[in-house]
């Protein structure tokens, strides 16, 4: 009798031990899907279907799907403009609304907008950039750009505004995640100005 009481406690411990750990590998599993669920991002095809909230600036707007915060430019020379830069949270595809004030000498429209793409494409080590397309016309610029990150070719788009001393720009620069050309294209077309 004394060797089935030890057995049967055996046996207990046993499917105990078993029992914790399917219960650890279930919740393991769960936390597994959890994280891929929250970090893996809506295709283009899924987002160009939904509604988009339309980012206004004084004289510039547009659609853009995706979470944007302003960042702090107090680091910034503020003797020679004013500035606010409203940006993307994801790295993987930069998006920056930039407002600009001016109280010095300014560039002009399509060099501003060239160091602003510039600056940012070299921050991402892209090579071969080539702008395509340029259009200028009653104080816009704007252009598509085709470049390189490692061998990926990659398009993008800026656009820059100018009023005098003001100008906004809108500029969208894939990074390690390409835009398909039809969410490009809709952030394009839903482009306005208002003078």
């Amino acid at each position: 009798m004394g060797k089935s009481k030890n057995k049967k406690g055996k046996n207990n411990k046993k499917n105990n031990v078993k029992k914790i750990i399917s219960a650890c590998f279930a919740v393991f599993i769960v936390v597994v899907i959890g994280v891929f669920c929250a970090t893996r991002q809506p295709s283009d095809e899924l987002l160009i279907k939904k509604d988009w909230p339309r980012i206004s600036d004084k004289h510039l707007s547009f659609e853009y799907p995706e979470k944007i915060i302003e960042i702090d430019t107090s680091a910034m020379d503020k003797f020679e403009k004013d500035i606010r830069i409203f940006q993307n949270t994801k790295k993987d595809r930069i998006m920056m609304n930039v407002l600009l004030d001016f109280k010095g000498e300014e560039l002009s429209p399509e060099n501003y907008l060239g160091t602003v793409v510039m600056s940012s494409l070299e921050s991402m080590d892209a090579t071969d950039i080539e702008w395509i397309d340029p259009l200028m016309y009653s104080g816009v610029v704007s252009s598509k750009i085709k470049y390189k990150i490692g061998k990926k070719e990659r398009t993008g788009f800026g656009l820059i505004y100018a009023s005098e001393n003001h100008y906004e720009l809108l500029i969208l620069l894939p990074n390690t995640r390409d835009y398909s050309a039809d969410y490009l294209e809709r952030v394009i077309q839903s482009i306005n100005i208002v003078e």
